[in-house]
């Protein structure tokens, strides 16, 4: 069965073998997985499908809870990393980032401070 999309023609389509074309509508109740693209790096999803509104209302959670709550998932790992008591408040991947961002500014600002200590010490020591 050959199908075949033409959009600068308005979006015929073209099907050789018509048996075959219903026979897979039939089956399929006309729903088709079109096509996927990931970005893993940044929990990225694209789910294309000709599908009832349900199934799409589920390809659109897919897309966008499910990579979104793995994302935060990974966030508030980190920052329970640093800081344990740190008060999560999930919900937006934007305001995790923040907030890893200024922790781990004020980690390195401590870290900053002991090493500057540490060299005043050592810097007595010698004297």
């Amino acid at each position: 069965m050959t199908l075949s999309l033409n959009s600068a023609l308005g979006g015929f389509l073209r099907v050789r073998n018509w048996t075959l074309h219903n026979l897979l509508r039939k089956l399929t109740k006309g729903i088709a997985f079109v096509d996927w693209k990931t970005k893993w790096h940044s929990y990225d999803l694209r789910i294309s499908i000709h599908a009832p509104m349900h199934l799409q209302n589920l390809a659109d959670d897919i897309e966008h809870g499910f990579y979104s709550r793995g994302a935060q998932e990974e966030l508030v790992a980190k920052i329970k990393q640093l800081d344990p008591n740190a008060g999560i408040i999930w919900g937006s991947i934007d305001r995790l980032e923040k907030q890893l961002e200024k922790l781990e500014a004020e980690k390195e600002k401590r870290d900053k401070q002991l090493d500057s200590l540490v060299q005043q010490a050592n810097d007595k020591l010698r004297k």
